[in-house]
């Protein structure tokens, strides 16, 4: 996700994320950004609480599919992004940006129908956490993933209250991965296209791949009205709102406080799948929740250079 600069001219292009972000001024502009973060965070969360919901009764590409075509059409009708005569490797970088997009949610939907949706966002958030590790040569830096992995292994199956799930684990092990490897070709795509238009292109390939796999594994009678609207709100929710509120944020503080505010994501997910879910997890957990977030946090108040924020 792109640094937005500031713009004197009230005049913003169509498709750039500062003429998205106008779109919501008013109250939300006289917000903190801290707040706006916060706000972003949660409707991620809660929009993640709402797909699990979805997961119970519909396939997980099902619902990737559903949500990343609604996410696209209305990025296009919102964005409205200017599509000129790109290179072959600028629409080979959306479409792969695209199909690593539909994974990582396919990943991540499996990781929450078998665990908690705290623990499945906690071991997720590994992979941006290895990100805002790389290139880092201080000793003392090591701290961090040290303790990340004291909280990894504090959620392994064991003797508990419940065990994990083993696949569930991997799953979310995955969707790190992925995650991670998310991160870097966001900030090489949105480098290439101006404002939104990378996003939009690339969630729009994801819906491409997701949506027919979705269609044709669906009982036929599944995407009645209900589904569709369901689909919309965790489309809003997990993807649109959140890109909205950060790029109003990121216009007024900096990427090092930005990749630490959103070390709240485990946090709130947690506390989110406890409201929404009724997802409660042990002391043990609740304790390799915070290794994992501290040490995020630890690892991402060092990286000083833009840290790229995933909608998942």
């Amino acid at each position: 996700m792109d640094n937005p600069p500031n713009c004197q001219s009230n005049a913003l292009p169509a498709g750039s994320p500062e003429g998205i972000a106008q779109k919501d001024h008013g109250i939300l502009q006289t917000l903190p950004p801290p707040v706006l973060i916060l706000l972003s965070i949660l409707s991620a969360q809660l929009g993640a609480a709402s797909a699990k919901i979805l997961l119970a009764s519909h396939r997980a590409i099902t619902v990737v599919g559903l949500r990343t075509a609604i996410a696209a059409a209305v990025l296009w009708l919102v964005a409205r992004p200017s599509v000129r005569e790109y290179s072959r490797r600028q629409w080979m970088n959306a479409i792969l940006l695209g199909t690593v997009t539909v994974g990582m949610n396919l990943l991540f939907y499996c990781a929450i129908v078998r665990l908690p949706l705290g623990i499945a966002m906690t071991i997720t958030f590994l992979g941006p956490f290895a990100v805002a590790l790389l290139g880092s040569h201080k000793l003392t830096d090591m701290l961090w993933p040290v303790m990340a992995l004291a909280g990894v292994v504090l959620f392994a199956p064991a003797i508990g209250h419940h065990a994990l799930s083993t696949s569930g684990l991997l799953f979310s092990l995955a969707a790190a991965t992925a995650w991670g490897i998310y991160l870097v070709l966001t900030a090489r795509t949105s480098s290439m296209f101006p404002g939104a238009t990378g996003l939009t292109l690339a969630t729009t390939f994801g819906a491409v791949i997701a949506l027919p796999v979705g269609l044709a594994t669906a009982h036929p009678t599944s995407f009645e009205g209900a589904l569709l609207l369901r689909g919309f709100i965790v489309a809003m929710l997990s993807t649109f709102i959140p890109f909205s509120l950060e790029f109003l944020a990121l216009k007024r503080m900096s990427p090092r406080m930005f990749g630490i505010l959103v070390s709240a994501d485990p946090a709130v997910a947690a506390l989110v799948g406890l409201a929404v879910l009724h997802e409660s997890l042990s002391g043990r957990e609740w304790l390799a929740l915070v290794l994992v977030t501290v040490a995020a946090v630890g690892a991402m108040a060092q990286r000083k250079d833009q840290f790229p924020r995933i909608e998942i």
